[in-house]
C-alpha cells in the first residue's frame, strides 16, 4: 500500500468516515420510521426529537473512532509523519473517549440549534425516513470530517509526541484493559441497546399488557450479539495498540496469546448458539409466549453492556500479548540518543521519520 503525505491522509481518511458515518445515520433514520412512524413517516414532533437527540451519539462515536483510528493508521505505515506542533509535547495524553466526550457534545451543541431550527420551519406534518436520514447522515459525514481536520490531528500530533521511552511508569494490563477499555465500551453499549431496544420494540408498548414474543426477542439477541463480538472488536483493538505502542500499559507476560483467526471466529458463533440455546430455553422456564416488554428492553440492554466490556477486554489483551515482542514505538531511533529500536507490528522505519520532521 502506498505511503501518503499527512496532509493527503487526513483529508482521504476524513471523507472516508463521513461517506460511513452518513449510512450508518441513515440506516437508523429508516430503523426509527419503521418502528416509530406510520405509512407517511415519522410525525414532525417525533422527527423533531430525532434531530436533536440522535447526533449526540453519532458525533461522540465518530469523534472517537476518528482519533482512534487515524493513529493506528499511521502504525500501519499508510501515512509520513508530520512535523509536530508546538503544544504536542505538553499536552497530556489521554483516553480517546476524553476528547471524543469533549468534541462531540461541543459539535452536537453546535448544531442542535441549526438541526431544531430547520426541522421546526422546514419540516413537513409527516416527515419520510428518507428525508430524516438524508438530515441526519448529511450532519454525522460533516461533523466527522470536521472533527478529524481538528480534533483527530490535534489528538495524533500528541500521540506521536509520545511515541519512544517516556520514562514514565506504564499501567497495569489489568487495570488498563478493564477501566479504559471494557468499561467505556460497556457503558456506551448498553445505553445504546437500551434506546434500541425501546425503538425496535416500540409496537410491543401499544398491547396491553406490553409483550414482546420470545420469537422476536431471540431473533433480535442473537443478531445483536453476534453484531458486538464483530464490531467491538474492530473498535477496541486499534485502541489497545496504539496504546501499547506509547507504552502508557504494561504488557503482562501471562496475557494469552492471540488466538487464530478461525477460532475466534468459531467463538463468536459460540456466542450466538449460545444466546438463542438460552433464549429458546426461556419459554419453559417462565410458562410463557411472551416477555415484559420493559424486561426485553432492560435484558437486552444490559447484556449488550457486559457482552460489549467482555469483548473489548478480550480482543484487546490479544492484541497488547501480539506486540509483546516489539515493545513501544520509538521515534528517537538513529539519532544517537539511547533509546530500543524496536517497533510495533508496521509502524515506518523511525529514521525516515525523523528524516520526514
Amino acid at each position: 500500500m502506498p505511503r501518503f503525505s499527512f496532509r493527503v491522509f487526513v483529508w482521504i481518511f476524513g471523507i472516508s468516515n463521513g461517506i460511513v458515518w452518513f449510512g450508518i445515520a441513515f440506516a437508523v433514520a429508516h430503523l426509527l420510521g419503521s418502528s416509530l412512524g406510520g405509512p407517511d413517516g415519522l410525525s414532525r414532533h417525533q422527527a423533531l426529537w430525532a434531530l436533536c437527540l440522535t447526533p449526540l451519539a453519532t458525533s461522540i462515536l465518530s469523534v472517537q473512532g476518528a482519533v482512534v483510528n487515524l493513529r493506528a493508521q499511521y502504525l500501519e505505515g499508510r501515512f509520513t509523519l508530520p512535523r509536530l506542533d508546538a503544544g504536542a509535547e505538553r499536552r497530556k495524553l489521554t483516553s480517546p473517549w476524553v476528547p471524543a466526550g469533549q468534541a462531540g457534545i461541543a459539535l452536537w451543541l453546535l448544531g442542535l440549534p441549526i438541526l431544531f431550527g430547520a426541522g421546526w420551519w422546514k419540516l413537513p406534518p409527516a416527515v419520510p425516513a428518507r428525508v430524516l436520514g438524508v438530515t441526519l447522515g448529511s450532519f454525522a459525514a460533516f461533523g466527522v470530517l470536521a472533527a478529524t481536520l481538528s480534533v483527530g490531528i490535534r489528538e495524533f500530533h500528541t500521540f506521536a509526541a509520545r511515541l519512544g521511552p517516556q520514562g514514565t511508569k506504564p499501567r497495569g494490563a489489568g487495570p488498563y484493559l478493564g477501566w479504559q477499555l471494557a468499561m467505556p465500551w460497556g457503558v456506551v453499549n448498553c445505553v445504546i441497546n437500551a434506546a434500541l431496544g425501546w425503538v425496535g420494540y416500540h409496537r410491543f408498548f401499544a398491547e396491553s399488557p406490553p409483550h414482546v414474543p420470545f420469537g422476536v426477542f431471540r431473533t433480535d439477541l442473537v443478531i445483536m450479539s453476534i453484531a458486538l463480538s464483530v464490531l467491538i472488536p474492530m473498535a477496541a483493538m486499534p485502541e489497545a495498540q496504539c496504546d501499547a505502542a506509547v507504552g502508557t500499559v504494561q504488557i503482562s507476560a501471562t496475557l494469552p496469546t492471540m488466538p487464530t483467526s478461525r477460532r475466534r471466529l468459531l467463538l463468536v458463533l459460540a456466542i450466538g448458539l449460545a444466546v438463542w440455546t438460552a433464549v429458546t430455553l426461556m419459554p419453559i422456564l417462565v410458562q410463557r409466549d411472551a416477555l415484559n416488554a420493559w424486561t426485553a428492553v432492560t435484558v437486552k440492554a444490559l447484556w449488550g453492556g457486559a457482552l460489549a466490556a467482555a469483548c473489548a477486554g478480550l480482543w484487546a489483551g490479544w492484541t497488547l500479548a501480539q506486540s509483546r515482542n516489539s515493545g513501544p514505538t520509538d521515534r528517537t531511533a538513529g539519532t544517537g540518543q539511547q533509546s530500543t529500536p524496536r517497533t510495533v507490528m508496521n509502524a515506518p522505519d523511525p529514521n525516515q521519520l525523523n528524516a520526514d520532521r
